[in-house]
């Protein structure tokens, strides 16, 4: 049974997801949550071509995020759909793990 929690998601982050080919991506973006989506994070893992392309095609996505020194191949391809909300993170260590992204994961509560 599938949480109905998931039917409402429009932001995931996938923090080193270890995929080795673009097909894990594109099997997401093809489903009703990847086509949902409106901000991806996609840290600590390479940005490549085939994962770029994929990104691209979403078609709600309006925010991406990606790790120092993972899209360099692609990253003037990213920024041209993107603009201001193609976000680096250059977090150091772990940390954005469980505090999220400056900006983007990482929300403030708001007071009581």
């Amino acid at each position: 049974m599938k949480p109905k929690a998931l039917g409402k998601v429009t932001h995931l982050a996938l923090c080193s997801p270890g995929v080795k080919t673009a097909k894990s991506l594109a099997a997401l973006a093809k489903s009703p949550m990847g086509k949902r989506l409106e901000i991806l994070e996609w840290l600590r893992e390479d940005v490549t071509p085939d994962v770029a392309n994929i990104v691209l095609a979403m078609p709600k996505l309006h925010t991406f995020v990606y790790s120092t020194g993972y899209a360099d191949a692609t990253r003037e391809l990213l920024a041209k759909k993107f603009g201001d909300r193609f976000i680096e993170e250059d977090e150091p260590g772990t940390d954005y793990i469980y505090q999220g992204v400056g900006g983007v994961s990482f929300r403030r509560l708001p007071s009581p």
